[in-house]
């Protein structure tokens, strides 16, 4: 089976499969539901300037059918059991996660492995899925609080991979073909290059033996490349923004413009309002202040990703509310920095 590691003490286990397969498990005792995911390191860091967005195009053309489904038997084989499926890309992998109860642990093995292993990866599917991902391309445009991430690793990153835009650019997807996209899967989607994890009601040799099942553990490792690992090092170019100080004796040039986004996801609300373990909600504002008429978006998007910007972030307890604030003002003629602040309010 490979190398076997153990956490007794915390119910975390690791197994290197003979094939490369990485797999791990923590079991959630009092819980009837297991969440398992798939990573595969390919993603938009692995990506040269003419094939931006070969990733995210390969993550969208596996759910268009494999070789023993098609895509509405994807998408309702967990859905009609209960649970969930989904997929995303981000700069460092690309994920296909599945939720069920743990008596379905073996779909949700099976149908990852279809689409992680045995896409059809189809030209006519390409054509048809290019337009949704220029949609997508341009929704991104026509919102700031989208935009701005864009542009602001654009302009931190420069030239490194990181700058890299997920999507993809109008100029990529267009041109590229399904040749590109076999090419990547051929070379990255390999036992050695994936982590398997699941989380839930789950013990590791129930894990371990839900994959076998269904093939994971019979999949080559030949022919796996890493994509451009050498690039996986954050290069921050060296020509990014600067900062400077603040001003504070002459009056800010504003008038607002301001997104909103709520989650739940505890993980989330930690990472942008504090040390506030309690927190359950989290609501992340963003401001652009500037005087006379309101800009277009685009405007909007690059003085946020430029650093001139208002950035609140609360969470909310049941007996009280407390500010994280970080607060930025625009100065003509100088560059702005972060300050932060933070008070508790009690509400009633």
């Amino acid at each position: 089976m490979g190398v076997l590691a153990s956490g007794p003490a915390t119910g975390l286990r690791r197994t290197v499969c003979d094939n490369g397969l990485t797999v791990l498990s923590e079991h959630i005792p009092g819980v009837r539901s297991v969440a398992l995911g798939a990573w595969v390191r390919s993603a938009s860091i692995h990506e040269g300037a003419d094939q931006m967005g070969v990733s995210h195009f390969l993550e969208h053309l596996v759910f268009k059918g494999t070789r023993t489904m098609g895509p509405q038997e994807i998408a309702l084989s967990i859905e009609q059991l209960g649970g969930s499926l989904d997929a995303y890309t981000s700069r460092d992998h690309t994920a296909f996660q599945a939720r069920v109860l743990d008596e379905d642990l073996d779909e949700a093995a099976r149908v990852i492995a279809e689409l992680i292993f045995h896409p059809m990866l189809r030209e006519s599917d390409l054509k048809l899925e290019r337009k949704v991902i220029l949609e997508e391309i341009a929704s991104v445009g026509d919102q700031p609080d989208d935009l701005v991430f864009e542009l602001h690793n654009e302009a931190l990153f420069g030239t490194s991979p990181y700058g890299n835009i997920i999507l993809g650019t109008r100029d990529t997807i267009k041109a590229m073909g399904i040749g590109e996209v076999r090419s990547l899967f051929e070379r990255a989607y390999k036992p050695g290059l994936i982590v398997v994890a699941a989380a839930g009601n789950v013990e590791h040799e129930r894990l371990l033996e839900a994959l076998e099942k269904s093939g994971w553990l019979a999949q080559p490792n030949d022919g796996a490349v890493v994509p451009n690992p050498g690039l996986e090092t954050m290069i921050v170019s060296p020509e990014g923004p600067s900062a400077g100080a603040i001003d504070r004796s002459q009056p800010p040039n504003h008038g607002a413009l301001a997104t909103d986004v709520r989650t739940r996801d505890r993980r989330v609300v930690r990472k942008c309002a504090g040390r506030h373990d309690a927190c359950s909600r989290a609501r992340i504002t963003g401001r652009w202040r500037t005087s006379g008429a309101a800009p277009d978006r685009r405007a909007v998007a690059k003085r946020l990703a430029a650093g001139r910007a208002s950035v609140h972030a609360s969470s909310s307890r049941d007996r009280g509310r407390r500010w994280i604030s970080d607060r930025v003002r625009t100065v003509p003629g100088e560059r702005a920095r972060t300050r932060g602040a933070a008070r508790d309010r009690l509400e009633p």
